[in-house]
């Protein structure tokens, strides 16, 4: 009897396994765009509340832990699971992350802002590098045991590889949207895309094997309404001032105008009880005035316009630069004083609230740009005076700071021109070690250097100190009756300047001069940036820093 020669049927591989190269090359790119935003979106979910120290502290390090968590656990459990599972469940972190982060912000709002954010990405940030590395290694093991090794495996992972690199290039500093939740959203939107796309596919190539997933098609339907719910009702998700949101009956700051801009979330409210209006940059003020006499409410602003009382041999009418303008206190003053002041702001919508709502002049210059960016290209020679005044947020930017940096500004003055230079920080042992790293920094740089404090000499804790630096030795004359414009807080802080100089001595065995490879301010900022937000939380209520 003849051998039945009917070949055995070969079982298929499930089909959730056979992943062709466009979908393995989409997923690397999808995925590469996720890695590369959430970081920083994430960052930007906690500022208004915690400032830009606190809110990106071991950020990147407690995300690559969940990262690498994510790989281990999907080499355990990737069998039990479907890749497209994971797209799933980003989606809906993405549109439901915003929301809970806030939720958790409005219960935490008391506590520590070095610990609390990091429990407030425990429901966005934390689960979704857990995915992506998760998801990521799924895939490759996928790739391993679809491709079987060999030339085919080894291009689609240099592919993979290349595609993964340039779109992290690419996209790490680029936005879809100005808003940080929109680009949230727009990350949600990707990836439903993606597992919506991929599933459909699967579902017309091998209908006998699949059948709708009704759980998925739910989770959709809760990022769609997550995301129209966020966008038409929360006050923190709007794009620009939205009146019956933001101002409720029963506060005491009424908002004037709101938006997102390039650093962060900027906003010019008023307080009736006070009679104040400023102007807030994420988790601080960056400047304000009395409505009623226009003075300004920081007494620094005023140390900060006293280089034009700097005695000096020349009579010629006087250039300035100002590097961050804040409400544009300082800058008035030079203006009205026959000083001509180019501007350097990093952000459009400061000069343009400063101009709306706290009555700047028109400066002869305005840049905007990055300050740092501006003195690199600088004509040598062609200012009298330098205005540096960048702390936002908690912080300063330590570029702007560093040797390199205060060479260029040197570059840009005139043989006898004065940097003024607003820091904060202590003079007191033991958080006085910043501001002595930045002193021994400007006296490699200036050879005279003289600094004030805005409160007494040893207050505790930080406040504002104004260094005046010169390659010539530096005196001050009394104001002029016309040189006050009708302000007794004005007048009260340059009459009480002389008073206010402090010592500068320091130890030069445990200071380093900042450069820009080695500048101890970016890690030592801390202390200064714990200290800002106790005061901004004793100057105005935490419900108010919630309600950005």
């Amino acid at each position: 009897m003849a051998a039945d020669k009917t070949p055995a049927v070969v079982p298929k591989k499930p089909f959730e396994k056979r992943h062709s190269k466009v979908a393995v090359l989409l997923v690397v790119i999808i995925s590469s765009i996720l890695l590369s935003k959430t970081t920083s979106l994430a960052a930007n979910l906690n500022e208004p509340l915690y400032g830009n120290v606190f809110s990106t502290y071991n950020l990147t390090t407690v995300s690559t832990t969940f990262f690498c968590i994510g790989c281990l656990t999907s080499v355990v459990f990737s069998h039990k699971t479907n890749i497209w599972s994971s797209f799933d469940l980003l989606s809906l972190i993405y549109a439901v992350g915003p929301l809970a982060v806030l939720y958790e912000q409005r219960f935490l709002l008391e506590y520590s802002p070095i610990l609390t954010p990091h429990l407030i990405q425990a429901s966005f940030a934390y689960p979704i590098y857990f995915l992506l590395g998760f998801e990521n290694t799924r895939l490759a093991t996928d790739w391993a045991n679809q491709a079987g090794g060999g030339t085919q495996w080894w291009k689609l992972q240099v592919y993979a590889g290349l595609l993964s690199g340039l779109t992290v290039w690419f996209g790490k500093d680029r936005a879809i949207f100005h808003n940080t939740v929109y680009n949230v959203f727009y990350l949600a939107a990707l990836a439903s895309f993606l597992s919506i796309l991929f599933k459909a596919r699967t579902f017309l190539k091998y209908p006998r094997d699949s059948r709708p997933n009704y759980s998925a098609l739910l989770i959709h339907g809760v990022v769609l309404l997550a995301i129209l719910y966020s966008t038409s009702s929360i006050p923190q998700f709007q794009r620009g001032l939205v009146e019956g949101l933001h101002n409720p009956p029963d506060r005491n700051q009424t908002i004037l105008a709101r938006t997102e801009s390039t650093t962060g979330w900027l906003s010019v409210f008023e307080e009736e009880e006070r009679n104040i209006r400023l102007m807030r940059s994420g988790h601080s003020l960056i400047g304000g005035v009395f409505r009623e006499t226009n003075e300004s409410v920081f007494g620094s602003f005023y140390f900060m316009e006293a280089v034009h009382l700097a005695k000096k041999k020349s009579t010629e009418p006087k250039r300035a630069l100002q590097i961050g303008l804040g409400v544009g206190v300082s800058a008035w003053s030079l203006i009205k004083n026959g000083v001509s002041v180019d501007v350097v702001e990093i952000d459009p919508y400061v000069y343009e609230y400063a101009k709306q709502f706290f009555d700047l002049p028109e400066p002869a210059q305005v840049h905007i740009q990055d300050g740092r960016e501006y003195i690199n290209y600088g004509e040598p020679a062609v200012y009298d005076y330098i205005l540096h005044d960048v702390f936002t947020g908690g912080s300063v930017p330590a570029t702007l700071f560093s040797l390199e940096a205060l060479l260029e500004m040197k570059k840009v003055l005139k043989p006898d021109g004065i940097l003024a230079l607003n820091f904060l920080g202590s003079n007191l042992h033991p958080y006085n070690h910043t501001m002595a790293h930045v002193t021994h920094t400007l006296k490699a740089v200036f050879p005279h250097i003289r600094c004030y404090a805005e409160g007494t000499k040893n207050e505790k804790g930080v406040q504002n100190f104004v260094y005046f630096a010169s390659s010539e030795s530096i005196s001050f004359r009394a104001p002029l009756e016309d040189e006050i414009h009708d302000s007794y807080i004005r007048e009260d802080m340059l009459h009480r300047m002389p008073q206010m100089e402090v010592d500068l001595t320091y130890d030069p065995k445990l200071v380093s001069i900042l450069t820009d490879e080695n500048n101890l301010l970016v890690e030592n900022q801390i202390d200064s940036a714990l200290e800002h937000w106790k005061a901004m939380r004793t100057l105005l209520p935490s419900g108010f820093w919630w309600n950005y």
